[in-house]
């Protein structure tokens, strides 16, 4: 298990890119909190499918990075 993916449930690298990422975040508590409105549900969705930055597609440990401070931002 990579060291960014250590407090997320084991999950195997076989497993769908999406899920993965999906088990790296959806307990995180920023990301918990913004998914209780419709609007922040829609806005964590997007940022779930938002996979590449410069044209490159992201890693899952990058996305739960990506993801994660998506959550915390907008949450503040």
């Amino acid at each position: 298990m990579a060291k960014t993916e250590a407090h997320s449930a084991p999950l195997q690298s076989h497993a769908p890119y999406r899920a993965r990422v999906l088990v790296g975040t959806l307990p995180y508590p920023p990301c918990v909190e913004l998914r209780r409105t419709s609007e922040g549900r829609t806005w964590f969705a997007d940022m779930v499918s938002d996979t590449y930055d410069e044209g490159k597609r992201r890693t899952v440990a990058q996305q739960i990075r990506y993801v994660r401070e998506g959550c915390r931002e907008m949450t503040r």
